[in-house]
């Protein structure tokens, strides 16, 4: 009987996991414990942060897929609307590298853009973040109280850049 005893909370913790797997929207439910054992309003608040990340990642990796097959799909239009050029350009000789060139460019053009403007709206957000924070419910001053780091923004840039420039490869490898 004691091995089933240590193992309880531990197949308590599984179940709670799982659960929380079939209904992500449950997950401030261990916030609202966690603060009720240690009888702390800022424990609540600084333990939904981690939810809120998570939450963050799942749609991060949808949208990334989403981007992917419509970066995809315009390169693809785009190299379908210059079909008689492209075919003009194979046969006077140009291989399929110098072909692919500027719709991997245009790929790499469309990536830093939507960089850019999504390193605004996070920008903007910040700001109305800092005008709202004014509040004393609201402890942003930890997340909105500098801009994103260097690092952050070069990081953002080079996800776009690669994403959309790999996005583009596939789209005009399989056109080509």
């Amino acid at each position: 009987m004691t091995g089933t005893s240590d193992l309880t909370p531990w197949l308590i913790l599984i179940a709670l996991g799982a659960f929380h797997g079939l209904n992500p929207a449950m997950g401030w439910l261990f916030a609202v414990a966690l603060g009720l054992y240690r009888k702390s309003r800022r424990v609540v608040l600084v333990s939904l942060v981690p939810i809120a990340l998570g939450h963050a990642a799942a749609i991060a990796v949808v949208v990334f897929a989403a981007v992917v097959f419509v970066m995809a799909g315009v390169l693809r239009l785009a190299v379908l609307a210059r079909r008689d050029e492209i075919e003009i350009m194979l046969l006077v000789g140009a291989n399929p590298g110098f072909v692919r060139g500027p719709f991997l460019v245009a790929g790499l053009a469309q990536g830093v853009v939507a960089a850019g403007l999504a390193l605004g709206a996070v920008e903007l957000a910040r700001r109305a973040a800092l005008g709202w924070a004014g509040s004393p419910l609201v402890p942003l001053e930890l997340f909105a109280g500098r801009g994103l780091p260097p690092g952050y923004v070069l990081l953002v840039l080079a996800t776009g850049v690669v994403v959309s420039v790999a996005a583009a490869f596939f789209a005009v490898r399989r056109s080509l």
